[in-house]
């Protein structure tokens, strides 16, 4: 990913394209470590690469999480059992949202902005994981069980005993 991303940013130099719309497409990355995240790290090597650019400005669109991805990675969702399983009380407003045609919709709008250079934030929505588990009942007129494993600081803690660091520079 990061050599084809270099590639085009180059051919961006090369043609005298002013601006370069990077795939980053989710939460803000900026404030991560190398390895926090490693999905991310390929990001920050983007970052970087056109940060040394003098003629070709990068143009970063955060979404948060894509929705359609969220629920069979990032979430904890077990359909079998139709469970969410999480950190936390599950009240937490902390997950950032957005569909992929909503995102698409964004993208497109910023590519036909010839002024939108930069990072630039949209958010589709910011739910709980309850939320969350509210609007799958409303559509599938089932509500998932709502399961936590532990406290945020519990979590917190676990990664870092585990060698990972904390995961609130996403929020920060």
């Amino acid at each position: 990913m990061v050599s084809a991303q270099k590639l085009l940013i180059d051919a961006c130099e090369a043609e005298s394209v002013p601006r370069y719309l990077a795939s980053d497409y989710t939460a803000d990355y900026r404030k991560l470590d190398y390895g926090d995240i490693p999905e991310k790290d390929p990001m920050k090597d983007v970052l970087t690469y056109l940060q040394g650019k003098q003629n070709v400005k990068g143009v970063h669109v955060l979404v948060g999480l894509l929705i359609e991805t969220f629920l069979g990675f990032v979430s904890g969702w077990d359909a079998r059992e139709w469970v969410f399983r999480f950190w936390g009380t599950g009240e937490e407003r902390v997950w950032e949202i957005t569909s992929y045609r909503t995102a698409a919709e964004y993208v497109a709008a910023v590519a036909l902005d010839p002024t939108a250079v930069g990072f630039l934030k949209f958010l589709g929505d910011r739910k709980s994981m309850a939320e969350i588990a509210d609007v799958m009942q409303s559509v599938y007129r089932i509500k998932p069980r709502l399961e936590s494993l532990g406290t945020v600081a519990e979590c917190n803690q676990r990664r870092l005993v585990d060698g990972q660091n904390d995961l609130a520079k996403l929020h920060a």
